[in-house]
């Protein structure tokens, strides 16, 4: 199993950060795909058409922990994002860990074409 790690910048103020990771309208909106999406813990989510699903482990002001699984894998892996804002903008921490051998590099690439860049482009082109 693989881990990956990666810092953000975002121009966006921490709510609207939490907001675009947890309201399903919003997640749909960036993703430009169906999601289902909460902030509650427990609750279980789908991205991309059901692509990705998974369950909330944590939902906190500036953390977001989630089991996550592509269809086609067995098992879960975890996704961590942590937030706080710093002199430059909002820094995002990204920490997917569990990821199988089989599926690292396409997830470490997936991170930012399908998820970290539309998000941000998203929130920083609408002014949130």
């Amino acid at each position: 199993m693989k881990r990956f790690k990666k810092q953000y910048m975002v121009n966006v103020s921490e709510k609207m950060f939490y907001k675009a990771l947890t309201n399903q309208s919003m997640v749909s909106q960036w993703s430009g795909a169906p999601a289902v999406m909460s902030d509650e813990v427990e609750a279980t989510f789908s991205l991309w058409s059901g692509s990705i699903v998974g369950v909330n482990l944590k939902v906190a002001a500036n953390t977001l922990e989630q089991q996550w699984k592509e269809k086609n894998w067995t098992g879960y892996s975890k996704v961590l994002f942590e937030w706080k804002t710093g002199p430059a903008g909002l820094e995002v921490t990204l920490i997917h860990t569990d990821i199988p051998e089989s599926s690292f590099q396409n997830i470490k690439r997936g991170w930012d074409e399908h998820y970290m860049n539309p998000l941000i482009t998203w929130l920083e082109s609408n002014n949130l």
